[in-house]
């Protein structure tokens, strides 16, 4: 448990009535400051409550300035966000139920209105683009209240501490030129994480290094040290649990959504930041099947973005499992996949991102 670099239950027990505090208040009222955005979401931080953060959902924020001016139904709306809401809270508990509450950040979820302001119309911009139309729409409602589902997480400060290590997948098919070289290596471990799930030993690091690059320093670690080698080989363990009887994945794509940490007593730990993944495994049956069975497929941004956080998920935590000599592995993919060759779904992947 971590105990000296973030709040936790033994020390900071205000930190839930906190987070309770913030929601039910205008969130106004505690002039938010913006601390980054990311694909999926804005990120604030409250000079009266620095041991919160709060997260602004880029969808629900989009689909409440379309509902605002289409004249649409905002009851209904704000019927689905807490729907949504719920959802998110009881997937929150089966993490916390799978890898244990100490080592999942404590959070909250809300359905309030927020302002759209400069901060959050900058940045839509940056995440979705200047010529959105949606951005047009959002900059008509400048100053106004619109419902959003907002999150109030614990900050992790674990982030900054000098002994963090990330497990950061990132993804391999981003780069629109691929290397021969690049391409064996891509089409050797795809085989081996992706397909061919029963080979022990078929993974080689520097393989895995050139598609994942961001996994360098963690690969690189548990060579020499077995402490850690073994803490990351229980977080692999207890993913591949949750993967295959969730139908979820865990959502290592991000920068520090998962890092591991030496706490006060010198012990390795880990911690899940930011691991919720919206989207179950089925959501890929479809796009999977398409490329199985046609010879040219342009996904839309929605199911490229869908496959490649599933696969690249998938795929690193399978490869880790290989390299540590775990025999269970993420066996929840559709079968139609191992019919794929690896260069064509790479293909199909960056095609349709590009």
């Amino acid at each position: 448990m971590i105990k000296s670099d973030m709040s936790n239950e033994k020390t900071n027990p205000n930190v839930l009535s906190n987070l309770s505090q913030v929601e039910n208040k205008r969130i106004q009222k505690y002039q938010p400051k913006l601390e980054g955005y990311g694909g999926r979401q804005v990120v604030f931080s409250f000079p009266d409550h620095p041991n919160i953060v709060g997260k602004v959902e880029m969808k629900p924020l989009l689909q409440a300035v379309e509902v605002a001016v289409t004249g649409g139904d905002e009851a209904e709306l704000r019927a689905q966000f807490e729907s949504d809401k719920r959802d998110r809270e009881q997937q929150l508990a089966v993490l916390q139920n799978y890898f244990g509450s100490e080592h999942v950040l404590k959070q909250t979820f809300s359905v309030i209105k927020i302002p759209v302001n400069a901060d959050i119309l900058a940045s839509v911009q940056k995440i979705i683009g200047d010529g959105s139309e949606r951005v047009s729409q959002l900059q008509s409602f400048e100053g106004e209240y619109v419902w959003s589902s907002i999150s109030f997480q614990e900050k992790a400060d674990v982030v900054h501490n000098p002994s963090k290590i990330t497990l950061t997948a990132g993804l391999a098919e981003l780069r629109p030129v691929v290397t021969p070289m690049y391409q064996s290596a891509y089409d050797r471990v795809t085989r081996a994480s992706l397909y061919n799930l029963n080979e022990q030993g078929t993974v080689q690091v520097a393989d895995l290094e050139k598609i994942h690059p961001f996994l360098s320093k963690l690969l690189e670690s548990i060579k020499n040290d077995e402490e850690l080698r073994t803490v990351v080989a229980e977080f692999v363990t207890r993913a591949i649990k949750y993967t295959n009887e969730t139908g979820t994945i865990v959502d290592i794509i991000g920068q520090d959504n998962v890092v591991f940490f030496r706490d006060e007593s010198n012990a390795w730990d880990y911690k899940l930041i930011d691991a919720l993944y919206d989207q179950p495994i089925s959501a890929v049956s479809n796009s999977i099947t398409r490329i199985a069975e046609q010879e040219q497929v342009t996904l839309s941004l929605a199911e490229d973005a869908s496959l490649r956080n599933t696969l690249n998920s998938i795929r690193v935590i399978n490869a880790l499992a290989n390299i540590l000599n775990i025999s269970a592995r993420i066996t929840a993919l559709p079968t139609a996949l191992s019919t794929i060759e690896p260069a064509t779904l790479m293909t199909a992947i960056i095609t349709s991102a590009y």
